[in-house]
């Protein structure tokens, strides 16, 4: 694994997440960060004695939002305001989690395959 549960629980103020750490349920969340960085690396960085600290930090960050899009249901669903019996409350239009934008800090280890010259675009066009 790139990160462990603790790294997530340190690192996070939401207390939603800590409890999905208190739970376990946060090795889901830190599976699906993984994956999804070996997807856009293209390894799984197993040529690395130390995982590098950026990748690390994207999974944790990425694992946090897992947590916190698994643990409330009404981001997940869009909700901009709620109403139960005499207790209502209402979230800004932008109350929805974002994902991470992580692409600058992994671009050192993304794999590109540069021997190959088939993966090239030909692109056409003609005059109707």
């Amino acid at each position: 694994m790139l990160i462990d549960s603790k790294q997530v629980e340190e690192y996070t103020e939401f207390s939603i997440v800590k409890a999905r750490c208190a739970s376990g349920k946060i090795k889901h969340d830190i599976l699906k960060a993984q994956m999804e960085i070996f997807a856009v690396c293209g390894h799984k960085f197993e040529k690395y004695n130390t995982i590098p600290e950026e990748v690390q930090q994207v999974c944790i960050e990425l694992a946090e939002y897992y947590a916190l899009i698994a643990g409330d249901e009404s981001t997940v669903k869009g909700y901009v305001s709620e109403r139960i019996g005499d207790y209502s409350y209402q979230l800004n239009a932008d109350g929805t989690i974002k994902k991470p934008v992580y692409l600058n800090m992994l671009k050192d280890y993304i794999l590109t395959n540069q021997s190959s010259t088939s993966n090239k675009v030909r692109f056409r066009m003609r005059a109707i």
